[in-house]
């Protein structure tokens, strides 16, 4: 008995599913124009054409690009206010890592590189006011890695209008262009100079005079920066509390051994 191919009530328990050498019925819209699932599939490709004309898409595509803008601005200005207090020796980000931009609000952080065989090399200093990793904002990820090189505070940068926030970075990149000359030079000629001269740039001070008070970086901090041995810094800078340029003072959470009130008159006599 033929196999019937409509949904007719079955005579003798056959079954629909069985082989058949007849040829199917076709259902009359699949006669008038083929396979109409593949017909809605071709209409529906066609539709985001249909929809957007070229001068809408153009415009749409304008759109799209403004979007982006207002992506990147939104990431400036509408970053949390929660400010960071880090130990010295802390690892603020590390390279290749994504994040916030930050500012230095206390102290100074330390920015490393990396040589060929994957080791940290001392790359710079940032002090208060410095604008840490905005690189960040542009390639979303940090060129530097970054540790407390004292106790220090961060708070996320920009903290205010575009406008401004873009005239503080072009200045705190100034600046440190400027050091990154100045911490070169430190790396070269008498070894006690090397010191001073650090010390002076970690104080923001060029003058032979009286300056409140500094925390220096962990010894083996200073034999980086200043390409010295750990043991001449060592002996540097107890020669220059027994000249009274360095003078031991309190400073809560820090060790007493690197918390001084400085008086460089002594070193100019």
């Amino acid at each position: 008995m033929p196999a019937r191919t409509t949904h007719e009530p079955l005579v003798n328990g056959s079954s629909p599913f069985g082989a058949t050498n007849s040829t199917p019925r076709l259902l009359p819209d699949q006669e008038a124009g083929g396979d109409f699932l593949s017909q809605d599939k071709t209409l529906l490709s066609g539709c985001d054409n249909l929809s957007h004309p070229p001068a809408i898409e153009s415009e749409r595509q304008s759109s799209t690009s403004n979007s982006k803008n207002v992506d990147i601005m939104s990431k400036l200005t509408t970053v949390p206010r929660q400010s960071r207090q880090c130990n010295a020796g802390e690892p603020i980000y590390c390279a290749g890592s994504s994040g916030l931009a930050w500012r230095v609000m206390q102290v100074s952080v330390r920015l490393d590189s990396q040589n060929s065989a994957g080791e940290a090399v001392f790359a710079n200093l940032a002090l208060p006011g410095d604008i840490l990793g905005s690189e960040t904002m542009l390639f979303s990820a940090y060129a530097f890695s970054a540790s407390a090189l004292t106790r220090c505070e961060i708070t996320p940068w920009p903290e205010g209008a575009p406008q401004t926030s873009g005239d503080s970075l072009l200045a705190t990149l100034a600046s440190a262009q400027r050091r990154a000359a100045d911490l070169l030079a430190i790396r070269d000629g008498q070894a006690v100079d090397r010191v001073i001269g650090l010390i002076r740039i970690l104080t923001g001070s060029t003058e032979a005079q009286q300056i409140p008070s500094v925390i220096l970086p962990a010894r083996k901090d200073i034999a980086e920066i200043t390409a010295l041995r750990l043991e001449t810094v060592s002996r540097i800078i107890k020669s220059l509390e027994r000249a009274g340029a360095l003078l031991p003072t309190k400073s809560e959470g820090v060790h007493a051994a690197r918390s001084f009130t400085l008086n460089f008159a002594p070193l100019a006599a």
